[in-house]
Formats: C-alpha cells, structure tokens, sequence
C-alpha cells in the first residue's frame, strides 16, 4: 500500500466513523429521551418527587437544556466534519489517480437536510421531556365548591 493510498485509507475511514458517531448519536438520543418521558408519564412516585422537590425538577430541567445544547453541537460538529472530509476526498490524490466515482466515499456524507431534521426532531423531544418534568411542579387544581355541585 503506497503513502497515498494510505492517506486515501485514513480519510475514508474517518468519513465511515462520523457517520455511524451520527446515526448512532441520533438514535441513543432519541431513546434515551423516550425512555425519560416514558418513565415520566408512568411512574407516580418520580412526579411526586418532582413536584415535591423544586431543587430536584430545576436540576433536571437544566439537565435537559444542557443535554440538548450538547447534543446540537455534536450534530453541528458532525456535520462540519462531513463537509471537510467530503472536501478532502474529493481532492485526494489517489481518488483522482484510481478515478473513483464520488458516489463510493459520499455514501457517508452527513447532510445539511438530515442535520436539520435530526435537530427538530430530537428538540422536540428535549423540549417535551422539559415540559413533562415543569409539569410535574405544578399543584394540582383543588376543586372549587361550585364545582363538585
């Protein structure tokens, strides 16, 4: 394997392991995001923890924002790196010199589109896992004498 090869090697590798850090990532993400609101809407005794702990619901709250942000940027940065190794292959030397097809390495490609759906999809997930953990701080409703007559 000549040096160029190699390099060829290195970048299409890499180009296969951002996109399984990818769908990997958006998949455990949006498990672990159902699993949380699942818990949530089927265990009693977390709501009343988190309704009877302020402290407890807001770091849960700020658990989920930071967790969201994290998870965009990660989306963000996957996507960057797509776009630069889809550059650095199209310009490799030995791509040009076996002649391959764009189609062989861009199979990997992370796009724009995806990046786009994959953020709404899984911050709708955030923002219903954070709605569902507010909730939880609410009191419940007493009902009014007028009510119950």
């Amino acid at each position: 394997m000549d040096a160029s090869q190699f390099n060829f090697q290195l970048l299409y590798d890499a180009f296969r392991n951002n996109d399984d850090t990818y769908v990997r990532g958006v998949w455990s993400t949006i498990a672990a995001v159902l699993v949380a609101v699942g818990w949530l809407l089927t265990s009693e005794t977390t709501r009343e923890f988190l309704r009877k702990s302020d402290p407890s619901r807001r770091l849960a709250l700020f658990g989920i924002l930071v967790a969201g942000i994290i998870h965009l940027l990660v989306l963000v940065q996957v996507w960057e790196v797509s776009a630069r190794l889809t550059t650095l292959l199209a310009s490799d030397p030995y791509v040009r010199k076996q002649q391959l097809e764009p189609e062989y390495y861009q199979q990997f490609t992370v796009p724009t589109r995806y990046v786009v759906v994959s953020g709404l999809l899984d911050g709708t997930l955030f923002v219903v896992l954070g709605g569902l953990v507010h909730a939880c701080g609410r009191r419940p409703r007493r009902a009014r004498a007028t009510d119950s007559a």
